[in-house]
């Protein structure tokens, strides 16, 4: 897995930090990420982003819209994104995603999610 920064390591707990390569595999994570979206461990190993979106999918209402709106986001490697989206038992969690590049070349996604 990539490093991440200890600036940004030092979040507060109410914030996650996750890398996402261009192959749609988890390169890094705050763990701060497994307490917001309640993912567990053996899910972060497997380093799939698709098997961790299938986990939290099922914490929302529709998990079905929340898939197809990640979906249309990874495709647009251009897109900067930011909202804040209720999960079924209450919670409230802002998102902001942005595109990573080296050298030019799209290298995966940031994601920085916050409890509110």
């Amino acid at each position: 897995m990539l490093p991440i920064s200890d600036k940004l390591k030092n979040q507060d707990a109410n914030s996650g930090i996750l890398l996402v390569n261009s192959q749609r595999q988890i390169s890094g994570l705050t763990p701060s990420v497994l307490k917001i979206w309640n993912v567990p461990e053996f899910i972060i190993r497997s380093l799939s982003d698709r098997l961790a979106l299938q986990f939290v999918a099922e914490q929302f209402d529709n998990p079905q819209v929340f898939l197809k709106n990640i979906t249309e986001i990874y495709k647009q490697t251009q897109l900067e994104f930011h909202d804040k989206v209720q999960l079924r038992d209450g919670r409230t969690i802002e998102r902001y995603s942005k595109p990573l590049w080296t050298d030019g070349e799209y290298a995966g996604r940031l994601w920085i999610c916050k409890l509110n």
